[in-house]
């Protein structure tokens, strides 16, 4: 089998092979590997994607979404820059054995192929899946181990303080809506904005709201009310097996009422009756922040990947870019871990 790689032409096909693996359990699909969330990041200018696949009698039966970004700079390859932390070769678990080094290794040439040549970052898949493989085919290079922290949408109940905080948040007259409007939209993000501001985290633009806006099968809305004024909000992705917590917000003065435990609830629900069979909190900053420990309220257990990082350049070249240059550079993309360059 040898490595091809697909086009927009090829999206039906695409999308078709990720149902079919994720439906069946084969591999953890997440909404990050289709084609919709690809073009969201073209159109952000995040990059240019290559999509590495391998066929077998001209069907799919592996595939690497990554993302190359070229600046004067240098050039860096990815699978999944922005914000979704898990990625990898996407394959059933008897093709991992050929698949994973096939894809990586043609990766791993497109990218020497390019003028100026600065890392190639791989994220391995949830649930710890081929982490051996991916060490084999990367060799040597830096790993950053990290975590994420699932649930599963099995129906046992929260906890009884959860539970609590959820039954007050309605007493209080917290509503949930989920139509979507540019009205909506506007609210949703100035609140995430000034989260995001109060947190000192990055921000996502306000395009990928309009974008995934569009994108019903795949994204889903929820908005809380009181008192005539959204207090909170909550963006979930789908695939067909986990549901990606993706974008929530919550205004400062009403987190008191609980309307984000209100919208999970109710988010979680409706994700379970339609069959969805993991919640992905994504990755914390740490175990001792707030936002990990609201996380494990929620029957959450933690799930291990890895960042694999692959210099292709002499390391001196990174450390003359520095953080900031790199970050200029190379927006939404873990490039290389600052704390190890030399100095």
């Amino acid at each position: 089998m040898v490595p091809v790689l697909l086009t927009g032409v090829d999206d039906g096909e695409l999308t078709a092979f990720l149902d079919g693996l994720g439906n069946a359990g084969e591999y953890p699909v997440l909404a990050y590997h289709y084609p919709f969330y690809r073009d969201l990041l073209v159109g952000l200018g995040v990059g240019e994607p290559l999509t590495l696949a391998l066929r077998r009698d001209r069907r799919l039966v592996a595939v690497l979404p990554t993302i190359l970004k070229r600046t004067p700079e240098g050039s860096v390859l990815a699978s999944l820059p922005f914000f979704g932390p898990n990625g990898g070769v996407i394959c059933s678990v008897a093709e991992a054995g050929t698949a994973v080094p096939a894809l990586l290794g043609a990766a791993r040439q497109r990218l020497l192929a390019e003028p100026n040549p600065l890392t190639m970052v791989v994220y391995t898949p949830l649930f710890g899946r081929d982490a051996a493989l991916y060490t084999e085919a990367l060799g040597q290079g830096e790993v950053i181990e990290r975590f994420t922290q699932l649930t599963a949408l099995d129906g046992n109940p929260w906890s009884k303080g959860l539970r609590y905080d959820i039954r007050r948040a309605a007493s209080l007259g917290v509503t949930v809506e989920d139509g979507i409007n540019d009205g909506r939209l506007a609210e949703f993000y100035a609140l995430y904005r000034q989260n995001c501001a109060d947190a000192g985290i990055p921000l996502k633009p306000f395009g990928v709201l309009e974008t995934l806006a569009r994108s019903p099968a795949e994204a889903r809305f929820l908005f809380a009310y009181h008192e005539g004024r959204m207090v909170a909000g909550l963006l979930n992705l789908w695939s067909p097996q986990v549901v990606s917590y993706y974008m929530p917000c919550t205004l400062a003065d009403a987190r008191a009422l609980q309307p984000g435990s209100l919208l999970i609830a109710r988010a979680a629900a409706d994700a379970r009756a339609a069959g969805r069979r993991w919640w992905n909190w994504e990755g914390s900053p740490n175990r001792d922040c707030g936002v990990y420990r609201f996380k494990q309220r929620w029957n959450s257990e933690e799930s291990p990947f890895r960042i694999h990082v692959v210099a292709l350049c002499p390391l001196n070249r990174l450390a003359e870019l520095g953080r900031e240059g790199l970050a200029a550079a190379f927006p939404w993309f873990f490039v290389y871990p600052f704390d190890r360059l030399p100095r």
